[in-house]
């Protein structure tokens, strides 16, 4: 069972040591899932994940396929 609580913290354990590699295979099973369209949290924690890797064009990326923006969403961007 996938949760989005689970994700983001995952996402943000890989933020925080800047783990690139290993935040890429879990936006891949995000993705593989079938939570990413629909899920702002997952999505904003992938925006918040690139960025502080300095990945800024895959953050941006993330950005434009998100169906649904809120402010967490623009702030991160």
């Amino acid at each position: 069972l996938h949760s989005s609580y689970s994700y983001s913290l995952l996402l943000t354990a890989c933020a925080d040591m800047v783990a690139l590699k290993n935040g890429k295979l879990i936006h891949l099973h995000i993705k593989q899932s079938n939570i990413w369209k629909n899920d702002t949290i997952v999505q904003n924690s992938l925006l918040n994940f690139y960025g502080k890797c300095g990945e800024i064009e895959l953050a941006h990326q993330v950005f434009n396929e998100m169906e649904r923006r809120d402010k967490f969403s623009w702030t991160s961007i």
